[in-house]
């Protein structure tokens, strides 16, 4: 699938999106005001344009796509940690990502308290 074809979906699951081209970003919010569902695994556009990392991430995809702000993220393969979602403990094996609400209520915790999933 091209981002120039998604107007086509109502919902849209990027498993691993790590590469977003500020132009996709800008499209994926346009998209999503239009009305379109996204659901994303971790790594929201840890790549920018031609694969650079981007330590603050494209903020048109989390900051108001997803209405929270990151607050930390450790890339690591070996990190254990878990995730609370309701009464279930999910293993994080990867990327340690916590976020700040700003427009949406968080559903997902780790154990020293940070907000991990909404």
């Amino acid at each position: 699938m091209h981002i120039d074809s998604i107007a086509t979906y109502a919902v849209l699951c990027l498993p691993w999106p790590v590469m977003f081209s500020a132009a996709s970003a800008a499209e994926l919010r346009r998209w999503v005001v239009a009305g379109g569902r996204l659901i994303a695994e971790c790594c929201h556009g840890y790549f920018r344009d031609r694969g650079h990392v981007d330590p603050c991430r494209p903020r048109v995809v989390v900051d108001e796509v997803f209405g929270a702000r990151q607050a930390f993220f450790e890339y690591i393969f070996d990190l254990l940690d878990e995730l609370t979602v309701g009464a279930a403990k999910v293993p994080s094996g990867l990327p340690l990502q916590a976020y700040v609400p700003t427009t949406r209520t968080p559903i997902g915790d780790y154990a020293d308290g940070q907000r991990g999933c909404e």
